[in-house]
């Protein structure tokens, strides 16, 4: 499996995936995040020889030299030059440079142009304070973010926070099919402190 891995040259510091770079190595710091290993994989399937493939709807978020950016399979998504990245549902991040904040929506997958909102919100903000924004300036927005995230109890929140599916190929049928595994929930802080939700002990 093609994996994203930090490569050092002459003491600076780049990112490939597999044989791609993606960033040259000019960086005196680099980092990923929001690359976990996979909570599904082929192996829990090993019973069933049609499931070809497991994958999960993810965009890692780059940190280079104190500056975020968000990768893509093979690509650069958003530039490394963010103030921070946020995850804040499997299929909705944002972006901060300085007072500026853009909302990205990813669907089927991809990310269509037509998923990006744009807010203005002070250096410093909280998750109460960017859905406050959110729903005066975009309420539709707001109530579909709010199908996956939502607030528990007083600065914290349950995300739908990763997703997964699978693929299969009925050789009998010549006949491909995708399937949903499912969603895995994390708890976000007001500050976006992020957590695996514990589910309590039966």
């Amino acid at each position: 499996m093609t994996t994203y891995e930090i490569y050092e040259e002459d003491g600076k510091f780049g990112l490939t995936y597999g044989k791609t770079i993606l960033l040259k190595p000019i960086y005196k710091s680099l980092a990923i995040t929001n690359n976990d290993p996979p909570e599904y994989t082929l192996k829990d399937f090993e019973d069933d020889p049609s499931v070809y493939n497991i994958r999960e709807w993810n965009y890692p978020i780059v940190i280079a030299d104190g500056k975020y950016g968000l990768v893509d399979t093979g690509s650069m998504f958003i530039d490394a030059v963010h103030d921070r990245i946020v995850k804040l549902t499997y299929h909705h991040y944002f972006s901060q440079r300085d007072t500026a904040v853009s909302l990205y929506t990813f669907s089927d997958f991809k990310y269509s142009s037509h998923g990006e909102k744009f807010l203005t919100m002070p250096r410093e903000f909280t998750l109460e304070g960017l859905l406050h924004e959110l729903n005066k300036q975009y309420h539709y927005l707001y109530a579909e973010i709010s199908k996956v995230l939502h607030e528990i109890e007083p600065d914290k929140y349950v995300s739908e926070y990763r997703y997964y599916t699978g693929s299969q190929y009925f050789e009998d049928m010549s006949y491909y099919h995708g399937f949903l595994i499912g969603t895995t929930k994390h708890i976000i802080h007001n500050d976006f402190r992020v957590e695996p939700l514990k589910l309590p002990s039966t």
